[in-house]
């Protein structure tokens, strides 16, 4: 028999019958990327949910845990980040154009969690705030040092240096 994915929830009996809301938690390694930044397996994402019916569907809101590994769009470097997510969405029975969609008595969380973390990923990490980046074309982190001197300017308009004389 398969494994069942701790991401489906059976939600018939809060379909049928409303009442009060359902708790589930999720405890999963993941594995998602976005550009500069990723969702690192371990420790594990955690994800806190209550389940809610509407006319229609159900509301999922809740919290999601997650340990990112960012680039740093600066300088290059790796850095880890615990991240909190809100959770707030509507699945439907029928799907909306835009939203996530009930699949019988079965709800898949993962998409709704997936989109919410990839939301809350930056666009252009930093390592910190303070990040100087790398030296164009040495590749020396500024973050370190002054970087030594390489002699020859890597301006394209270096070859004009010696055209004129100060003061002309």
């Amino acid at each position: 028999m398969p494994h069942a994915s701790p991401f489906q929830v059976h939600v018939g009996d809060l379909l049928r019958h409303g009442g009060p809301a359902k708790r589930h938690h999720i405890a999963e390694p993941v594995e998602w990327t976005i550009d500069m930044s990723r969702v690192v397996p371990d420790p594990p994402l955690d994800a806190e949910l209550e389940l809610f019916a509407i006319s229609g569907g159900i509301v999922v809101r809740g919290t999601v845990t997650i340990t990112t590994r960012h680039t740093c769009a600066r300088c290059l470097t790796e850095s880890d980040r615990v991240m909190s997510v809100a959770v707030d969405q509507v699945a439907e029975r029928t799907g909306g154009d835009d939203g996530y969609e009930l699949h019988g008595e079965n709800l898949d969380l993962e998409p709704i969690l997936r989109d919410e973390v990839m939301l809350a990923m930056p666009l252009l990490p930093v390592c910190e705030q303070g990040c100087s980046g790398l030296v164009p074309g040495a590749e020396t982190s500024l973050n370190v040092g002054t970087p030594e001197p390489e002699g020859r300017s890597e301006s394209p308009f270096s070859v004009l240096e010696g055209l004129f004389e100060p003061g002309d």
